[in-house]
């Protein structure tokens, strides 16, 4: 039976990650009916994070949503778990996507770079912003 680790480790490995990258993190953002994992503020992007490490379709859902609100978006799942059919989705959809390998080093390797969001709406990225404000 496959052992899954509970998506929180990556997150907090994810944020870590990304902090080191200079940029500010927020997790567990509420957006709609879910919350970002991580959401990633650097320079003058917004980039939007949901992890997942089994039920993958959930994540596509996911991040056709958050494209409404951040410049990037991107699904980061387990390096053993990328076929071609998941890089082609993610392609189709214009998402992002990042490899996670195991644990404890969580080596983090950029698979697809997430073209920019057609779907930005002004409205919702000043609202992300207000929301996971840095004070």
């Amino acid at each position: 039976m496959r052992q899954y680790l509970p998506e929180v480790f990556v997150q907090r490995a994810l944020t870590a990650h990304l902090h080191m990258r200079g940029y500010q993190v927020r997790e567990e953002v509420p957006f709609g009916n879910s919350r970002f994992d991580a959401l990633a503020f650097g320079g003058d992007k917004v980039l939007g994070f949901e992890v997942k490490l089994h039920s993958w379709s959930r994540a596509f859902k996911q991040a056709q949503t958050y494209k409404l609100c951040c410049d990037e978006v991107y699904i980061v799942i387990p390096a053993g778990s990328i076929t071609d059919r998941i890089n082609a989705r993610c392609l189709g959809e214009g998402v992002g996507l990042v490899a996670i390998g195991p644990p404890p080093a969580w080596d983090f390797r950029l698979v697809l770079v997430a073209p920019p969001s057609a779907l930005r709406n002004r409205l919702h990225y000043a609202s992300i912003q207000r929301i996971a404000a840095f004070r």
